[in-house]
């Protein structure tokens, strides 16, 4: 089942924000796109949305709240139905044809009935397969569609956020940890679940026991008053074991909780490969940026003839945490061997080598002696003149990440990694290009 988009709605206030309404526009067009293709699925209803308002003291601070509106789900096509419902009409259609085959051979026009029928019963099954197709492509498409005007929903929602708490956000892996909360929050919100707490109700019965409890209630506190007064030094003691208890209790619960924490932050921070294998697939690419350096040194040789060689070239080298940390985002924990498709679509993706021939149609002068007179004349003559550019453009690993198609949170740990340098700062020794931003690119 697919739920319909959810359109957000913003104050005028949040909108005079340029960026919540860039924000804004673009969750609207999206939900839009999406609206379009699920009304295709099913007739409309009313929709949900979702609102952000003020509370009642004038804050500005968002509120995830759905109007009063039930989701109109969308089936999917079911396979099961689909064949169920084909495997009844073969079976009808079989034995209605076993029927008439009895007396097929003593009939011509039987023949002909009978063969045209299954003509045009198979064209029916056709066409009844495309239309089950197109119903699960439109489907499919749908999906999507939705999936993507929650992301830009959650987008416009971190927007506001930002706009809300200018000094949030203060370093990428807090950004990224408020975009998650922002996400959990909305589809909580948009799955109807209520987060907050519930309290059982013990109402029912309370008349019956009210009597009961009157009734022995002085008893009871005659009692306890007698068994104080007579081991006053035994409660004293458990009094002080239970507020120990409670204050260990508290510690452990409260370092385990700062242990899960920062393990998370660690795990996040850190590149997860072994060294041997980090070292080992950035060698890997530094032996393809080698052979391409050695392809280049050697064009003259290979590519000889040529009266002029004119070269364009960008300089050759990455920035091995930019590859590192890519890796560890994409594979998380890697070993060298299984990276070697990826090192080299990077790769292709980075460096390109072009080779372009140029002829120019050039003049030269000569000159000639007569042997008998001894006179000497020159003359212009025209020549092809070759010369083979070489250009190499280097777009920056970096550059080619930011394009790879990561998500925006895998963007962001890919960011938090370079910052932190993976947990790991001297893992690339003396490579003067292992630096923030130390990849050249101003060719």
């Amino acid at each position: 089942m697919a739920k319909r988009p959810t359109r957000l709605r913003f104050t005028e206030d949040d909108l005079a924000d340029s960026h919540v309404k860039k924000a804004a526009d673009r969750a609207d067009k999206a939900v839009d796109r999406a609206e379009k293709a699920a009304d295709k699925l099913a007739s409309k209803k009313a929709k949900p949305k979702l609102k952000l308002e003020t509370d009642a003291a004038g804050s500005r601070k968002a509120k995830l709240r759905f109007e009063k509106a039930e989701f109109t789900e969308i089936e999917r096509p079911s396979v099961a139905k689909h064949m169920a419902s084909r495997g009844a009409a073969v079976t009808l259609t079989s034995k209605a044809h076993r029927a008439v085959s009895e007396y097929e051979d003593d009939n011509i026009g039987v023949q002909a009935v009978q063969e045209t029928t299954k003509a045009v019963e198979s064209t029916v099954y056709t066409v009844d397969h495309a239309v089950y197709s197109h119903k699960l492509k439109a489907y499919d498409k749908a999906e999507k569609l939705v999936e993507k005007s929650d992301k830009a929903n959650v987008n416009a929602l971190y927007e506001k956020f930002k706009k809300d708490n200018p000094d949030a956000g203060s370093n990428p892996f807090s950004r990224w940890q408020q975009k998650r909360a922002i996400k959990k929050e909305y589809a909580a919100a948009k799955a109807g679940k209520n987060t907050a707490s519930t309290t059982a109700s013990a109402s029912k019965g309370a008349g019956k026991a009210t009597g009961k409890a009157a009734q022995g209630a002085k008893n009871i506190t005659e009692r306890v008053t007698e068994f104080c007064t007579t081991h006053s030094k035994t409660i004293l003691f458990v009094l002080i074991a239970g507020l120990l208890f409670m204050i260990l209790s508290g510690m452990f619960s409260s370092c385990s909780a700062m242990f899960q924490g920062g393990t998370q932050i660690i795990l996040g921070t850190s590149f997860t490969a072994k060294e041997e294998d980090i070292i080992g697939a950035d060698n890997d690419y530094k032996a393809l940026e080698a052979a391409l350096r050695n392809k280049i040194n050697n064009i003259e040789r290979t590519h000889s003839g040529y009266d002029e060689y004119r070269y364009d070239l960008d300089e050759i080298n990455h920035n091995p945490y930019e590859l590192a940390a890519y890796l560890t985002v994409k594979f998380e924990d890697y070993t060298r061997d299984e990276v070697q498709a990826t090192l080299q679509w990077l790769f292709e993706q980075q460096y390109e080598l072009t080779l372009t021939e140029v002829v120019e149609i050039r003049t030269r002068t000569t000159s000639s002696t007569d042997p008998e007179t001894g006179e000497t004349t020159t003359d212009e003559e025209y020549y092809e003149y070759y010369i083979l550019n070489v250009k190499l453009r280097n777009k920056g690993l970096n550059s080619v990440i930011s394009n790879s198609g990561l998500s925006e949170d895998d963007m962001e740990r890919y960011r938090i990694l370079l910052q932190t340098r993976g947990n790991r700062p001297d893992i690339f020794g003396n490579d003067i290009y292992a630096t923030p931003g130390g990849e050249y690119t101003d060719y």
